[in-house]
């Protein structure tokens, strides 16, 4: 399998799959953060500071293929935080 075909296929993959990965892990990450703060360690909020990007990220990718958000507060969060070029639904 050429280099070309792989790249295509993560590519497709991401397309396919990659909201449902980032939005799920991105709530791990940020159940594992949170857990590590309440424990006593400052790398806790790194951590859920990463799960949170990728819950937003998932959600991105969500409302790019089905041109709507998953949920309430995604939605309140691109639309009103985030600048207007990034809303990826039609009525904005």
């Amino acid at each position: 399998m050429s280099v070309f075909v792989a790249g295509l296929l993560c590519l497709a993959l991401l397309w396919l799959l990659g909201g449902l990965v980032l939005r799920v892990g991105g709530l791990a990450l940020l159940a594992v953060g949170m857990f590590g703060l309440v424990q006593g360690q400052l790398a806790g909020l790194m951590v859920a500071g990463l799960g949170v990007l990728m819950w937003l990220a998932g959600h991105w990718v969500f409302s790019l293929r089905h041109q709507r958000y998953k949920g309430p507060l995604a939605r309140v969060v691109f639309c009103r935080w985030f600048p207007a070029w990034m809303d990826s639904t039609p009525h904005g």
